[in-house]
């Protein structure tokens, strides 16, 4: 109950509680004092009482006047109410004479106990007993037994406790009246932040403070608190003023961009048909040339420059198209096709397509496929594109004589075939670890003079990279400088999700 309770009930119920817990514990001591002492004057009156009693009838003892000591006993015991009994002996211990209370005892006194002169107390129920002998001229001559009750304690006791439940009903409601008031300097400061942190977070308004009034001015902790929330939302709202001008800095930055990204795009459109329209005509006339359809060239030399001329439009068209591409690609522009094809296939066209270069090096080429009848589900041309891209890398790359490896495998999930592995692998220069992250930055060679002892621009890897990004699948490279390097791709190729993407490429 209390835990769920505001702060404000509380402190009010502490308060009241602390109070009322002092009043009681109060009462209690003074009740335990005053009951100590009331029983010690009890016990001496009863000696007081016992000695008068005995002294004033030792007479009727020596007398032996029975009739006479009760007579006496009874009218001297009736003006004290708290007495309940007194039996007297002789010297040899017999019952000499008593006094009864009425309608309080059997009118019977206990057998005396042989003792000394002197005296003996013992708690009797409710009630004190004094029993004590009595001599003359070192004679006993009597003994006496005299009962008190505590009912004078216990009056006592119920007026203390009567006198505290009145006390205690008073100093509670005097504390709870003055619990609600000191609380308010407490309560209120910290209900007042509260609130104000509930508005901040609801109107999302960081300007809003808690105001410094005389409760809280009052209060040094309370103000300090108040001091340290105020203050953590002037930096909150600092913050947010940096955080909106950084945000109108970014999207001034991001509009430039996007403009500059249509510019470049444009910009691309726009030279690639100013480039691609003489090239074609470069390319096309270069080769009518090296055919000679209209008749033999006068000297062997012109023929030689016209195949240069060829060969290097058709590599510049090339850096062109790569160039176009991987901007396509950076912009989401680049379309996927997939379609089901075979792997096999495609990779013997792509060694056809490679295999005047690795004649030119005298490099040996092996193609090791688990399943030469497997289907891909990609996009044919770009599959291509990629594993080109791989093995010019790789024929750049290996020194004459060289080797490399193209091996496929498929892997097999919930008992159907799902991915397919291809990997490209040589024996040419490597590279080291940390510089693998690199290769796949556009227009970057791992080495600065990689650019001059072989050509390329560095857009084969970038390309390949996006290319199978779009593919939902990997690239990955493992490489070590003077053994060769590994370039993996990893398709996925689950039929059910590949189901889907040739769906979406029909759609779009």
């Amino acid at each position: 109950m209390l835990d769920k309770a505001t702060i404000k009930k509380r402190l009010t119920f502490l308060i009241t509680l602390i109070s009322c817990i002092s009043v009681t514990l109060t009462t209690v001591a003074i009740t335990l004092i005053g009951t100590y002492n009331l029983r010690q004057n009890i016990l001496t009156e009863l000696e007081d009482t016992a000695n008068g009693t005995f002294q004033s009838n030792i007479a009727y003892i020596s007398f032996q006047q029975k009739d006479n000591l009760e007579k006496g006993l009874k009218a001297f015991f009736k003006v004290k109410p708290s007495i309940n009994f007194v039996c007297i002996y002789d010297a040899e211990g017999n019952f000499f004479g008593s006094y009864f209370k009425e309608s309080e005892y059997f009118k019977q006194c206990p057998e005396v106990n042989a003792v000394k002169e002197g005296k003996s107390y013992s708690n009797s129920g409710n009630a004190l007993v004094n029993q004590k002998a009595y001599g003359l001229h070192n004679l006993q001559t009597g003994s006496i037994i005299i009962e008190s009750n505590l009912s004078e304690i216990g009056v006592y006791v119920n007026k203390q406790i009567i006198t505290a439940i009145l006390i205690t009903a008073i100093v509670s409601g005097l504390s709870y009246l003055l619990a609600l008031h000191f609380q308010k300097s407490i309560s209120q400061p910290i209900l007042k932040l509260a609130k104000t942190a509930e508005r901040v977070s609801r109107e999302d308004d960081y300007s809003i403070r808690v105001a410094n009034d005389e409760d809280i001015e009052s209060n040094d902790e309370i103000r300090l608190l108040v001091g340290s929330f105020n203050a953590m939302l002037e930096e909150i709202q600092q913050r947010d003023r940096k955080l909106l001008k950084q945000n109108e800095e970014l999207s001034r930055a991001k509009d430039a961009a996007e403009g500059a990204d249509r510019a470049k795009s444009q910009f691309l459109a726009n030279i690639s048909h100013e480039l691609r329209t003489p090239l074609n005509a470069i390319i096309g006339f270069s080769e009518v040339i090296t055919k000679q359809p209209y008749g033999t060239i006068g000297n062997v030399k012109y023929l030689e420059y016209a195949n240069d001329i060829h060969h290097s439009g058709c590599h510049l068209l090339d850096i062109i198209n790569d160039i176009i591409d991987l901007s396509k690609a950076e912009s989401g522009k680049l379309k996927i096709v997939f379609e089901e094809f075979n792997i096999s296939k495609a990779i013997n066209k792509c060694v056809s397509v490679m295999s005047k270069r690795l004649q030119d090096k005298n490099i040996t080429i092996d193609v090791e496929i688990d399943d030469s009848s497997a289907n891909l589900v990609a996009d044919r041309l770009r599959f291509i594109q990629i594993v080109l891209n791989l093995l010019s890398n790789s024929v750049k790359f290996s020194p004459d004589n060289g080797k490399i490896l193209i091996k496929v495998h498929s892997e097999k999930r919930f008992g159907m075939t799902t991915d397919y592995i291809v990997s490209v692998k040589d024996n040419g220069i490597g590279m080291a670890k940390d510089n693998i992250s690199r290769v796949f930055n556009s227009f970057e060679q791992v080495d600065g003079d990689l650019n001059r002892r072989y050509d390329g621009t560095g857009l084969g890897l970038p390309i390949s990279k996006k290319l199978m990004e779009l593919h939902h699948g990997n690239i990955s490279i493992n490489s070590e400088i003077g053994v060769g390097t590994e370039v993996t791709l990893h398709f996925i190729s689950n039929p059910t999700y590949i189901s889907s993407l040739i769906d979406k490429s029909l759609e779009a």
